[in-house]
């Protein structure tokens, strides 16, 4: 005797089966840093010191689950716009590739979009807050907003951020992408992050009947607080080097 499904049925159950996968918060876990969880605290007990060319992500839930490819990394420029031209990625230590917008063929990372040649997504104003601007899956840690960040930064550099520009970079292959837990990778900048630059990171792990999100909380996240030098300074110390050198060397002659 044949069993006749009904159109409800089968609907009902394509609605169960969605809601048996849905997205689950594994936690604010990946922590940002050089490297990652030293430095002191920047704002009262928040935030983290990173330099401007190199930072560290520590995915610190033990035996969490590989990450996804890609694991994104996410800066936010105080008082920039689209004309601005974040720095690339030199390297990652101790594996992997990377680089602004995307560096592989996903499409729509993780349901958020954004320039796929320079990653840059917008400006997050009043009210914003970081991962739900860029559209990315939920839930998420909603601590960095636009208040947090423009309030550490007015007390930490003195900066009166009315418009943070968001930029977003694809990691591939990171140690973290390829073995959970107590993993960190290392990211060198070809150029410098500007002061006042927020980093943070959001990654995903396919689990049995959800997919885990990981992110950044505002305590763990990073901010650049040490100036790059201009070129030009750059070449005026070197200038200034030699004639030390010169004169050192011309002294212990005498």
């Amino acid at each position: 005797m044949k069993t006749r499904i009904s159109l409800a049925a089968m609907v009902l159950f394509l609605m169960a089966l969605v809601l048996s996968l849905s997205n689950a918060y594994a936690g604010a876990t990946l922590d940002i840093g050089n490297p990652p969880q030293t430095g002191g605290y920047l704002f009262g007990s928040e935030v983290r010191p990173i330099s401007p060319t190199q930072l560290g992500i520590l995915q610190n839930a033990g035996g969490a689950s590989a990450l996804t490819n890609p694991l994104l990394l996410i800066i936010g420029v105080p008082n920039v716009g689209s004309g601005f031209s974040a720095p690339g990625i030199q390297s990652l230590s101790p594996s992997g590739t990377g680089g602004l917008g995307h560096v592989g063929s996903y499409g729509d990372v993780f349901g958020g979009s954004w320039d796929t040649s320079t990653g840059f997504w917008g400006d997050m104003t009043s009210g914003g807050e970081v991962y739900s601007s860029l559209g990315l899956q939920g839930p998420t840690d909603n601590s960095n907003s636009f208040t947090n960040w423009s309030a550490a930064d007015t007390t930490v550099k003195g900066i009166a951020a009315t418009e943070f520009g968001i930029f977003v970079y694809d990691l591939e292959s990171t140690i973290i992408n390829t073995s959970g837990g107590k993993q960190t990778v290392d990211v060198t900048f070809d150029s410098g992050l500007p002061q006042g630059t927020f980093a943070v990171a959001y990654g995903q792990a396919p689990g049995r009947n959800n997919i885990s999100i990981y992110d950044t909380p505002f305590t763990e996240s990073g901010l650049t607080t040490q100036q790059v030098p201009e070129p030009g300074t750059l070449l005026l110390l070197g200038a200034g080097l030699l004639a030390f050198g010169a004169f050192y060397r011309k002294m212990k002659r005498a």
